[in-house]
């Protein structure tokens, strides 16, 4: 079959909404399969000229498979980030509500919190922090007003594994305590998307 035949026939297929739901085609029909035919009848019709037809087919097909699977492409993208915001929003919700239910629910069984933090000699040093006594911390009644504000600066994703950097500034009862960044590892589980792993810098130079 002709290349460029074949490459008309693929274009009236792709214009079947099962293939591309919601993707704008232009029309092509028999005229266009004729036309070409025709053409092609003319001993004196350049053989350069096809060719270079064949390559501007092609490239029409692909630049139209582009326009058809980008923008559904970014909508999942989209989708995604919506739901892995919301996953660290709930969690932040249980903490400042003293919900561990809540807060619970926005993480795996497994979750790992560690932070970064300077000690009074100007060192670094990891401290590690078990997930089931911060959900006892978190529990216990208390008279202060926790607010942990965060921005999201960075959202990577694949199909499985999320990691997300939001700077923040931690609040107790309207005063600023400290501030940071917390980087976080997202899994994706039969539930949808969950924290696994949470890593924090603190600091009291917020200016």
């Amino acid at each position: 079959m002709n290349t460029t035949l074949r490459g008309l026939q693929i274009l009236h297929y792709v214009q079947d909404d099962n293939f591309f739901t919601g993707c704008k085609l232009p029309t092509f029909n028999s005229f266009n399969i004729s036309t070409f035919n025709h053409f092609s009848t003319f001993n004196s019709f350049n053989k350069k000229n096809i060719i270079m037809h064949q390559k501007i087919t092609f490239s029409g097909l692909i630049a139209l498979f582009g326009l058809c699977v980008l923008p559904g492409v970014a909508q999942a993208q989209t989708d995604e980030t919506a739901a892995i915001k919301a996953v660290i929003e709930r969690f932040f919700d249980g903490l400042e509500k003293s919900d561990t239910v809540v807060l619970k629910s926005a993480c795996t069984d497994m979750t790992v919190l560690q932070s970064f933090i300077k000690t009074k000699t100007g060192a670094y040093r990891i401290v590690n922090e078990s997930f089931g006594e911060f959900l006892t911390i978190v529990a216990q009644p208390h008279k202060e007003v926790y607010d942990e504000r965060i921005s999201y600066e960075s959202i990577m994703i694949e199909p499985a594994l999320a990691s997300v950097w939001t700077p923040y500034e931690f609040f107790i009862d309207g005063r600023r305590s400290h501030c940071g960044t917390n980087s976080f590892q997202l899994v994706k589980t039969a539930e949808g998307w969950r924290i696994q792993y949470i890593i924090d810098t603190r600091r009291k130079d917020c200016d």
